[in-house]
């Protein structure tokens, strides 16, 4: 899927037709299949297909709200930290003098304030 807008029509397409497989006259006929489990077992399980289809549709629908979350989420601006100027040098020690200006971003502030915006940082 190339972007949001085409994963969002084709989950809805799906949505449609799961909801008309749920009424259709096959509804009542019987889905078998078999599950492995964890230690290896099969276990045989059987369903409505009205049922199996209104289960997908729950699950669509909520991996729908999610990406819309997430989109949302995406749209929001990321407030950074104080900017500083570099004020001067002297042994291996930078000066930094806030500024709103300023060229600068302490690392560690920047780190936290994409962590408490709920952002994951990588390489700190």
């Amino acid at each position: 899927m190339s972007n949001h807008k085409e994963l969002i029509d084709k989950a809805k397409e799906t949505l449609k037709q799961l909801r008309l497989l749920q009424e259709s006259e096959v509804a009542e006929h019987i889905f078998t299949s078999t599950v492995e489990l964890e230690n290896g077992e099969m276990f045989p399980f059987s369903r409505e297909i009205s049922d199996v289809a209104f289960a997908a549709c729950g699950t669509v629908g909520a991996l729908l709200a999610a990406l819309e979350e997430a989109k949302q989420r995406l749209q929001q601006p990321i407030k950074l930290p104080q900017r500083y100027r570099c004020e001067g040098y002297h042994i291996d020690e930078a000066y930094l003098e806030a500024d709103n200006d300023g060229d600068c971003f302490d690392r560690d502030e920047v780190i936290a304030a994409l962590t408490e915006q709920g952002f994951k940082v990588e390489g700190e």
